[in-house]
């Protein structure tokens, strides 16, 4: 899917988010204010696409004050940074797509067990820090939860006819140990002992986002935005010359309001249950499996935003934190001093329409870590 630019002011613009098996969460929406004469705004370029399932977008505040040289803006062009974009994502989705049968990814899953395979430094990098957080997240993140994806469903259009049976999914449990996996950085290796399955969604595409910043920086840009599916990030100053501000969605799918964070040389991503998830018998199966139980996760905790120097390390710990539910979730985002923002539902509807102990109307509190709060824009 394409995106249609749009001008930058007045604009409130809706970004939500779908990456192959994770229909995440809460959206990210994008603000001008109206009170800014057109006059007011520099310039800028836009780019829009679709990748990984879902779509992208990059601001670039097209100004020579805004680069690092005048030449490098002038060589910045509509055509030129397309073209770079096009190879980068390109060459991301060769590595780490699991639709693409012939990517790194989908040649290590065919691999049978006790076997190893040379690996491209994208796919290292990903890989390492993937295991790197599992390990700082208790194993909340877990990369191998793909069997587990799979048999709930969410892998797919087609919902499971039978749900697993407790043995079922204990079977299935035994495929997903990351001691089955083992990395050598320095050999160019990955190596597996049991016929595990690697899916990298919850963490490649923030990677691509670092990627994507990453070139823009190269071509001299001071002051961008980059989005793909509702994870971004975002370096210097938007076309009002003010830090950008980005505002979290209410999980309840009605695109209104929780908070405005306000960015500048950060990443921000979301992980939340309300967008992807069937009934069954009344009761709402998320598309997030709990690494521990092999079950989609039962808790209060119905969206997680997470604040990074990385968009790769905001994507997978939204994704670690809003699997290990509320307690776990604030225990680790203190000793790990991580920028976290959790939206809970209320156990009752409220009907009120004043906020009481941290309850709005909507049957939604909200928790921040210390870490978060100077982030939090300052309301006008």
């Amino acid at each position: 899917m394409t995106l249609e630019a749009k001008p930058m002011a007045c604009l409130l613009e809706v970004s939500s988010l779908r990456y192959t098996r994770r229909l995440l969460l809460a959206t990210l929406l994008l603000f001008s204010a109206c009170d800014f004469l057109p006059s007011e705004q520099l310039p800028v370029m836009e780019f829009s696409g679709s990748t990984m399932g879902t779509y992208y977008r990059v601001v670039v505040i097209d100004n020579t004050d805004h680069f690092t040289t005048a030449l490098a803006h002038s060589l910045f062009t509509q055509t030129s940074f397309q073209k770079a974009l096009d190879s980068l994502l390109d060459r991301i989705l060769s590595s780490m797509s699991t639709y693409q049968v012939d990517s790194e990814i989908s040649r290590f899953n065919r691999l049978q067990s006790s076997s190893c395979q040379t690996i491209l430094p994208d796919f290292a990098k990903v890989v390492s820090l993937a295991l790197t957080i599992s390990q700082q997240s208790e194993g909340y993140f877990n990369p191998l939860l793909n069997p587990l994806t799979t048999r709930w469903g969410f892998d797919s259009q087609d919902l499971p006819v039978i749900l697993p049976s407790s043995d079922e999914i204990a079977q299935l449990l035994e495929l997903t140990t990351l001691d089955a996996l083992s990395i050598d950085l320095e050999g160019k290796k990955l190596c597996k002992s049991k016929p595990v399955q690697l899916d990298l969604s919850a963490i490649a595409k923030g990677y691509t986002v670092d990627e994507i910043s990453r070139l823009l920086i190269q071509m001299g840009a001071n002051d961008f935005l980059v989005d793909i599916g509702g994870e971004v990030r975002v370096l210097g100053n938007n076309a009002r010359q003010q830090s950008w501000r980005l505002a979290i969605e209410t999980p309840d799918g009605s695109s209104s309001i929780q908070e405005v964070v306000q960015l500048s040389g950060h990443a921000i991503a979301t992980s939340g249950d309300y967008r992807n998830y069937f009934t069954h018998d009344g009761r709402h199966y998320s598309h997030l499996i709990d690494p521990k139980t092999g079950s989609p996760i039962n808790h209060s905790v119905a969206s997680v935003s997470v604040i990074a120097d990385t968009t790769a390390r905001a994507d997978a710990w939204a994704t670690a934190l809003i699997a290990m539910g509320e307690l776990n979730a604030k225990r680790i985002a203190g000793s790990e001093e991580l920028a976290v923002m959790m939206i809970f539902r209320e156990n009752e509807v409220s009907t009120s329409t004043e906020s009481v102990d941290g309850a709005n109307p909507n049957r939604f509190r909200t928790w921040t870590s210390e870490a978060f709060k100077p982030f939090i824009a300052i309301k006008d």
